[in-house]
C-alpha cells in the first residue's frame, strides 16, 4: 500500500500523530487499497460511498452520518484525494 493513501483522510493521520485510535480505521484499509489501484471517476465516488457506508456501521445514528458527511465533503472537494486516485 502506498504512503499517499495511508489512513485515507486527513483526520486519520492527526489521530495517528496524536496516539488515538479511530472506531473506524479499519473502514479505511479497504478505502486505501482502491486509492492505491486508481481507475475512474466513477470506481473513486464507488470506493468513497464504502468508506460512507463503513463509517455509518460502525457509529450508527446521527454521528455515523455527520462523520460520513463530513468525511464524502472532504473527498469530493480536496484536490489532493483527486490527485492521489488518478496519479497513474
Amino acid at each position: 500500500m502506498s504512503t499517499l493513501t495511508k489512513g485515507c483522510t486527513l483526520i486519520s493521520w492527526i489521530a495517528e500523530l496524536l496516539k488515538i485510535v479511530l472506531p473506524e480505521e479499519g473502514c479505511c484499509n479497504e478505502h486505501d487499497l482502491f486509492y492505491d489501484q486508481g481507475g475512474s471517476l466513477r470506481t473513486k465516488i464507488f470506493a468513497d460511498w464504502l468508506l460512507a457506508k463503513c463509517v455509518i456501521a460502525i457509529n450508527g445514528g446521527w454521528q455515523g452520518w455527520a462523520k460520513a458527511g463530513v468525511g464524502l465533503l472532504v473527498l469530493s472537494v480536496n484536490p489532493y484525494s483527486y490527485f492521489v486516485f488518478f496519479r497513474r
